[in-house]
């Protein structure tokens, strides 16, 4: 019963009124309406049912609460897709750091399995600040900018991630060829132009890639990925 209180609480404010009217209505004092607010008692049957008429709701509204409109599912939606791809995140990281411990040359990994090392971890930190950002995002009034100042850094935000997410297919059609060349005897050469300026590439996302996390965070709160409705 104490949900009671938040529930009444949240259809009075939703519906503009304030404790001192809502009491008037019920012919209460102020202090028996901010009592069941708090918790501190309960309204009786008839109360609710009284409360219920008074806000033209159902008086299953009253004692369990007001349902969830849509835009509330669809934020609902958006953390536990999200929270559900992280964990897989996570366990792909695990499994990957795992195969990655056993070797040692270069040569000895598959192509494939390379590349994720160097795309699969700033993934999974990007996701991480996007997350964090959405989670906080549902439990505090912040949410997703969405004026001009918003929409430069989208734009500055999204240049960045498609600087790295270019160089990562660089280097991935590099780790491919130079396998092919290696295991295939291919008397192919490949010439890589700029192949060094990619190293540095190459070392932000190993040895720096808590700055995916700070590009996860700016996408959820300038409305890259995930904008909220009005």
């Amino acid at each position: 019963m104490t949900s009671i209180g938040k529930n009444i609480k949240q259809i009075r404010i939703k519906n503009n009124m304030t404790q001192e009217e809502l009491a008037a209505a019920l012919f209460v004092t102020r202090q028996t309406i901010s009592n069941y607010e708090t918790g501190k008692s309960n309204p009786d049957i008839d109360t609710i049912i009284k409360i219920a008429e008074l806000f033209e709701v159902d008086a299953n509204t009253v004692i369990y609460g007001l349902p969830l409109d849509a835009h509330q599912k669809r934020n609902r939606s958006w953390a536990i897709s999200t929270g559900i791809f992280l964990v897989v995140l996570f366990i792909a990281d695990f499994l990957l750091h795992t195969f990655f411990e056993q070797y040692n040359d270069y040569y000895l990994f598959p192509p494939p399995v390379n590349i994720l090392k160097f795309s699969l971890f700033p993934l999974t930190f990007f996701v991480c600040g996007f997350y964090a950002m959405h989670i906080i995002g549902l439990f505090t009034p912040i949410k997703p900018f969405n004026n001009l100042a918003a929409k430069i850094t989208r734009i500055i935000v999204f240049i960045i991630i498609l600087v790295f997410a270019v160089g990562t297919l660089y280097y991935a059609a590099f780790s491919i060829c130079t396998f092919l060349e290696h295991y295939l005897n291919l008397n192919i050469h490949f010439r890589w132009y700029g192949f060094y300026k990619l190293r540095y590439f190459i070392t932000i996302n190993t040895k720096y890639p808590f700055i995916f996390t700070i590009l996860g965070a700016l996408s959820w709160l300038f409305g890259l990925i995930y904008r909220q409705e009005n």
